[in-house]
């Protein structure tokens, strides 16, 4: 008896894309993944200016301290990227052409809109509620003192400018991770208040990066208590108008 040739099995054909749909999600995906990068990458003035924005107009430094709810801001910035590659990939899986997409009578685009618009509202509102969260708990330096405040706990006041025997300027580095082990280093003016009780330094993220405003909140303080040390002033990465005030240069 002769043998039977086995069947091949019979594989569908991939719905595939017009090139010019293509590559439209392809740059659509790009500036998503760009735009989600940029913000991780300056997550300290997106802060900032966040906090600015909400309702710390008076204050000339802001610092969120790491809580779970800071943790989930990062990981909504991160969840927009992840729904653009799993949005643009189901696109190019099921063949959904741009006309399509935009067809009010095309059930599967219907569909597909409807799930990534909930995706994104959602992790939007968890963005938001994180944020306001997150705000309870901070460091907050006005023209008075630098108050602590907590979620779960009274404000404290850390630092009383009646208190402060020395003000020093100096240029302070951060390793700045670039990916795959490397690293490069920051440098930027930062102060530091002694008082009897300690020290406490105020970075220039806290200031958003505005050197205006760190200028200013250095001019709070009496000549007489302030230090200057520019050893490593040649560094610093922006050497705006305001820095060179403050440094004398």
């Amino acid at each position: 008896m002769a043998k039977q040739k086995k069947k091949k099995p019979v594989h569908k054909n991939k719905a595939t894309l017009p090139r010019k749909d293509r590559t439209v999600y392809e740059i659509l995906l790009s500036v998503v993944f760009i735009i989600s990068i940029i913000l991780l990458r300056c997550y300290e003035y997106l802060f900032y200016c966040c906090a600015s924005f909400f309702g710390t107009r008076d204050g000339y430094y802001f610092e969120l301290h790491l809580t779970i709810f800071l943790v989930l801001m990062f990981l909504c910035l991160a969840a927009f990227a992840l729904i653009a590659v799993f949005s643009f990939g189901e696109l190019r899986n099921k063949g959904v052409t741009l006309k399509r997409l935009f067809d009010k009578k095309d059930k599967v685009a219907r569909h597909f809109i409807r799930s990534i618009a909930a995706a994104l509202v959602f992790v939007s509102l968890v963005f938001c509620v994180s944020f306001c969260v997150a705000d309870s708990s901070k460091t907050v330096a006005t023209k008075n003192n630098i108050t602590s405040a907590y979620f779960t706990k009274d404000d404290e006041i850390i630092v009383d400018y009646n208190d402060v025997t020395e003000v020093k300027l100096f240029v302070e580095r951060d390793r700045i991770a670039r990916g795959k082990g490397m690293s490069s280093s920051r440098y930027t003016p930062a102060i530091k208040l002694y008082t009897d009780s300690g020290n406490t330094v105020l970075s220039a993220s806290g200031f958003g990066f505005k050197y205006d405003k760190m200028n200013d909140y250095l001019k709070l303080f009496d000549d007489s208590k302030i230090t200057v040390d520019d050893s490593d002033y040649e560094l610093i990465n922006r050497h705006t108008d305001a820095v060179k005030e403050m440094f004398n240069k």
